[in-house]
């Protein structure tokens, strides 16, 4: 695996394990979602 491949993978799992921290800290369900697929 690559240098910038291997980055890729951690900067993805660093965003996913980001998202789930916050949604579990502030009990986002549905409307959480569908408010940040608004903002993006």
């Amino acid at each position: 695996m690559t240098p910038l491949g291997l980055s890729l993978v951690i900067a993805a799992a660093v965003c996913h394990a980001t998202w789930n921290y916050f949604v579990k800290r502030i009990n986002g369900g549905p409307e959480l979602i569908w408010r940040h697929c608004q903002v993006t």
